[in-house]
């Protein structure tokens, strides 16, 4: 029940974070004052050992909390506890037991409820011998300031580093060069020989090494002997992705490429980076880059090319994020090379820019050939038997993508053209939306249209049909679904009919079918009037431009499906999604590991996931959205609605009622069924191409994306008017 530090080997489970931390550093042989471990045990014993016989009455004591839900990688709770200094020998066992109890304080208890933490775990008390300290401080092995793992920050006062953590005195600040301590910047009064700053940055990371994570490192010095106090995870931070590339590299974030703001999960990870990390195409070769939380691409090539390589770039990137664009101008700006693309990625661009003129051009391939091949690929991995599956991982994508990809941006090219066609005549643009939004077979619309479905006749015999119907074909669906680790709403078939049973209540009784099949004929009606107005060259060549809007165009969200359709099959083999399947192919992980991963996706689902970072760790932000009396965002589909707002962070949190304005995050094909009720869209990331732009023009809902923190910004119930041409948000009084 008590234990000394540094005699033998603990576990984090039992002893909790701070002594677990102290232990392993003391065996490992680091300057950690002396002292005890008084486990959670010797509280609950009526036998308990004697703690007067592990202290020496001649020397005075720090006690402080070591709880057991404490500073792993995902919490810490640090100064919510008791800590009690220079306690004498006849004291220690009253400070001892005062200590146990500050677990059940109205801080440490609200702390935990802010992280669903319900009771206290129990807790562990550390005594260690008082070092009467010159000076004290703390070592950050990563910048919290600006995320740089380049630089390491120490803060540092006279005396004991109580007075720092209890914010009573301001410390002298370094900031110092990793591999270089002898280049650094003091804030306030220099306090620190050169010899001690180095010796401080050589423990620091050497501790960083041994835990392979930033470190948050408390530490005192007595007649120049430094000695460390502490050690814990940085919990603050944004982790940077290792890459074995050199030079400053361009991280963009998979997230807002997928349209998302969730972390992905170890599982989800795993399988992106088996995906790509195909030999045919040594460009995309370990590019897909996990921190732990998020995955990242690095584009750094994309961005250090030629002027009019690069514009083409940044127009590209544009669609995927509206942000992009002033983010890699702010790159190029601290990385001064130039160079051409690799020449196998020119190769690709080449190939498939002929690919696609060449069916942009004639436009006439088969409508059906798209979708069959996407059919026939997910039938092939379907009769996979399990070995074969985790063999054919690289091949559940790439194929989709280099067949059907081509296709799909001929129809995008042709949904460009025919608007600028609209806008050159100076035709009717309401008659350009009508055409847009009298789509048929786009496989997210059916999916929005059979949940619709669901809803009108929930509670009838037909109405169970669908929902069988409906699972079978998009249960596999949900907010976030790239990463495998997600839950589907087949998993928990009770919970996804609860759900139905509550939106039927609000339903309209209007079937979204029928007013679909209603803009079907409004489209065919446009269509017949053009040519009555426009000459016969005019009339085909706008023809031209919206046969591969039908053709090829509707097909953009299929990729997409066929792929989660593939996952559902990988996820099937799944023992957790904090175990990957390449973990589980070299015998699994042990319940350590995957509770360490667990919690620290929890965290990482409470951060903000940059946009864009720099292998140095520093974070690149856009330019705020926030004007004075209004917010600027960049709207993608137009029209003018003033409504009610409902703010949803994840789908399932609230009930959107018909015309409200969604306030939300993200939206992806699994937000599909939301869509359609809403009066106007608000998303914090997006892009012209992005999902919920494509659906609001389709739906004919102004939107309006790229608005960062806006879920913050506004509540369930405000009024504000959102301008889908202009981009512009406007609180109403």
């Amino acid at each position: 029940m008590i234990k000394v530090i540094g005699d033998a080997r603990l576990f984090k489970q039992n002893v909790g974070g701070k002594a677990f931390y102290l232990n392993d550093l003391k065996l490992k042989g680091f300057p950690i004052p002396d002292g005890i471990i008084v486990e959670n045990d010797y509280f609950k014993s009526s036998e308990k050992e004697d703690i007067s016989t592990f202290i020496s009455k001649k020397k005075l004591y720090a006690v402080r909390s070591s709880a057991l839900d404490e500073d792993g990688s995902s919490y810490s709770f640090a100064g919510l506890q008791d800590t009690y200094l220079n306690v004498t020998y006849d004291h220690v066992i009253d400070k001892v037991e005062a200590c146990y109890q500050s677990q059940f304080n109205e801080r440490a208890t609200e702390y935990r409820k802010s992280f669903g933490i319900e009771a206290s775990k129990g807790m562990t008390v550390v005594v260690q011998e008082m070092v009467d300290a010159d000076y004290a401080g703390v070592i950050f092995t990563q910048n919290p300031l600006n995320n740089r793992i380049d630089q390491v920050v120490i803060e540092v006062i006279t005396g004991l580093g109580e007075k720092l953590v209890s914010g009573y005195l301001s410390p002298s600040t370094y900031t110092i060069k990793r591999n270089n301590p002898d280049q650094y910047d003091v804030q306030g009064e220099s306090l620190l020989t050169e010899n001690l700053i180095k010796e401080l940055i050589d423990y620091a990371q050497k501790i960083e090494d041994v835990y392979e994570i930033p470190q948050d490192i408390e530490f005192a010095i007595r007649d120049n002997i430094v000695y460390i106090l502490q050690a814990r995870p940085i919990t603050t931070i944004t982790f940077v992705p290792k890459t074995d590339r050199e030079g400053l590299r361009f991280f963009l974030s998979f997230a807002h490429i997928q349209n998302m703001t969730y972390p992905m999960t170890p599982a989800g990870a795993d399988m992106i980076q088996s995906i790509f990390s195909i030999e045919k195409q040594p460009f995309f070769h370990e590019r897909m880059l996990y921190n732990g939380e998020y995955m990242f691409i690095d584009i750094t090539e994309l961005l250090l090319t030629p002027n009019f390589i690069f514009n083409k770039v940044i127009n590209i990137l544009s669609k995927i994020n509206f942000d992009l664009p002033e983010l890699a101008k702010i790159y190029r700006k601290k990385n001064k090379t130039r160079k051409m693309l690799p020449f196998s990625l020119i190769k690709l661009q080449l190939v498939a820019a002929f690919r696609i003129m060449h069916i942009v051009k004639k436009n006439s391939q088969s409508t059906n050939s798209v979708g069959d091949y996407m059919k026939n690929h997910l039938e092939r991995f379907k009769g996979y038997s399990e070995e074969e599956l985790l063999n054919f991982r690289s091949e559940s994508i790439i194929p989709v993508f280099i067949n059907c990809l081509p296709y799909i941006l001929a129809g995008i090219i042709g949904f460009f053209r025919l608007e600028r066609l609209f806008e050159k005549w100076q035709l009717n643009m309401d008659d350009y939306k009508k055409l847009i939004s009298g789509l048929e077979g786009n496989i997210t619309t059916e999916m929005g249209l059979l949940y619709d479905d669901m809803l009108l006749h929930y509670g009838t015999d037909q109405g169970e049909k669908i929902i069988e119907n409906y699972l079978d074909k998009f249960g596999m669906r949900v907010d976030g679904e790239i990463d495998l680790g997600r839950p589907r709403p087949k998993d928990d078939i009770v919970s996804f009919r609860k759900q139905i049973a509550e939106a039927s209540k609000y339903h309209n009784g209007r079937s979204l079918r029928e007013q679909h099949s209603e803009r079907v004929k409004e489209a065919d009606e446009v269509v017949d009037r053009l040519r009555s107005v426009l000459s016969r060259r005019k009339y085909n060549q706008l023809l031209h431009e919206l046969k591969l809007v039908r053709n090829f165009y509707i097909y953009r969200e299929h990729p997409k499906y066929t792929i989660v359709r593939i996952f559902d099959l990988y996820r099937n083999l799944l023992n957790s999604p904090f175990e990957s399947l390449s973990d589980q192919i070299i015998g699994g992980c042990n319940e350590e590991v995957i509770m360490d991963r667990k919690t620290k996706y929890e965290l990482a689902m409470g951060k903000k996931i940059p946009l864009a970072m720099l292998s140095n760790g520093m974070i690149l932000n856009p330019t705020s959205k926030i004007k004075e009396g209004y917010i600027q965002g960049f709207g993608v589909s137009s029209g003018i609605v003033t409504a009610r707002v409902r703010v949803i962070e994840h789908m399932n949190d609230d009930v959107l009622l018909e015309g409200e304005i969604l306030v939300t995050k993200f939206t992806d094909p699994g937000w599909t069924p939301v869509l359609s009720k809403a009066g106007g869209i608000i998303t914090e990331v997006g892009g012209m191409m992005t999902h919920g732009a494509i659906v609001s023009r389709e739906y004919g809902i102004p939107a309006v994306v790229g608005v960062p923190d806006v879920i913050d910004y506004f509540k369930t119930g405000d009024v504000i008017t959102l301008n889908g041409d202009t981009g512009q948000i406007t609180k109403e009084v």
